[in-house]
């Protein structure tokens, strides 16, 4: 199963494609700043996790 595909058919039902860009851009512009700040590889992969968790959680309700 393309779990990528689902999640973007999903997004995409959900938000429509702009506003899926503009999730991504946040997201990406977010991280961007906290490592940067951070330079923590544990603390990056905690977030990222995190943040899929929020979003995937989000699409599954």
């Amino acid at each position: 199963m393309n779990w990528s595909a689902v999640f973007k058919s999903a997004v995409n039902r959900l938000l429509g494609r702009k506003m899926v860009m503009f999730y991504f851009v946040i997201v990406v512009l977010f991280l961007l700043a906290v490592w940067n700040k951070l330079s923590n590889d544990n603390i990056l992969i905690a977030l990222g996790w995190i943040i899929t968790n929020f979003i995937a959680g989000n699409i599954g309700e």
